[in-house]
């Protein structure tokens, strides 16, 4: 422990080059908008030093690619990550599709068959009627990239009244041998309504399941102000279980955020997030971020402490301290974006 914080100590003054990685463009701009095609991805290499139960380093490296061509009312769609994971116990290489698939139709009607990730729900660090997705690691909400290999048809439609726009989501999602493999063997089919009344998003949902409990239902969110949103979800299911979270995001016009979201998980287990970030901090390119959890239920706290330095050449250092209840550790990484 007494290396860890000399460690800590040294590292501390990097906390000050610090970006919230939310709030970087790394898209690549192919310079020519009539090009049908696009992509971007980036090699990231991490170090850890952990200090659990053990003391001990870990190393690990993902290579992300993602492309998409669209050719008249075609459209595909490739994610794909390479992961190098060394623990100093166990060495691991394996690839993830998180995405793959094609999609047919324009903007107002459309199909989509293969693996895809759906983003329903309006929470950050977690989302009570994401159905038909994984659930996200509230410290690393972004992370989240891999879906699910469903059927996805789409409909939208405007309005000339207080309802402004709605559109209308039907899903089917099988659970075989080789598809969604991770799930229980189920036939799984859901939906979504999606409607803009007045100046409020709002959302209801539902999931049908031969296997698992069936789940209804619903979201919001508003502009309370124009610097200041507010958002909630709730859940229950056939089983008389709950879920639900009220949140709010605050942005300044001097690139402050901050986050709040109270939430109750499926489990019963309740908690209180809190993410602040502040970019240009003190100097340009530089963001420090703070990222607190607590878990009222199991008495569990989380405080991660970290940033990152732009360096306009495609090049990103980033640099995060974890303590928790059950485990510590420190965290150095460069990434190449392209």
């Amino acid at each position: 422990m007494k290396n860890l914080k000399w460690k800590i100590l040294f590292l501390l003054p990097v906390f000050m080059f610090a970006g919230d990685l939310d709030n970087i463009d790394t898209s690549f701009d192919l310079g020519d908008v009539d090009k049908p095609y696009s992509y971007k991805g980036y090699l990231k290499p991490e170090a850890y030093y952990i200090d659990d139960k053990d003391k001990y380093k870990k190393i690990k490296t993902e290579l992300n690619f993602e492309g998409d061509y669209k050719k008249n009312l075609w459209y595909f769609k490739l994610n794909w990550s390479g992961y190098y994971i060394n623990d100093e116990k166990d060495i691991q290489t394996f690839g993830v599709l998180n995405e793959g698939y094609v999609k047919y139709g324009d903007v107002n009607k459309n199909v989509t068959i293969g693996k895809e990730l759906l983003k329903w729900g309006k929470g950050y660090a977690y989302s009570a009627v994401s159905f038909f997705t994984r659930e996200k690691n509230p410290l690393y909400p972004e992370d989240l990239k891999q879906g699910y290999d469903l059927l996805h048809l789409k409909t939208i439609s405007s309005l000339n009244s207080d309802i402004k726009n709605y559109s209308i989501d039907l899903i089917y999602m099988p659970v075989t041998d080789t598809l969604n493999s991770d799930l229980k063997k189920s036939q799984n089919f859901g939906g979504k309504l999606y409607m803009l009344y007045k100046d409020v998003d709002i959302d209801f949902m539902f999931e049908k399941s031969n296997t698992y409990a069936d789940r209804f239902g619903g979201d919001f969110s508003f502009n309370l102000m124009t610097e200041l949103e507010i958002h909630g979800e709730y859940a229950f299911d056939s089983d008389k279980n709950n879920s639900y979270l009220l949140g709010a995001k605050y942005a300044s016009d001097y690139d402050y955020t901050l986050t709040c979201e109270w939430y109750k998980k499926w489990d019963n287990n309740k908690f209180l997030y809190l993410k602040v970030s502040q970019k240009d901090f003190f100097i340009d390119y530089l963001t420090a971020y703070v990222t607190g959890i607590r878990n009222y239920t199991q008495n569990i706290n989380s405080l991660l402490i970290g940033g990152s330095y732009d360096f306009k050449n495609n090049f990103i250092f980033t640099t995060e301290f974890l303590t928790s209840t059950k485990q510590k550790y420190l965290k150095v990484s460069l990434g190449y974006y392209f």
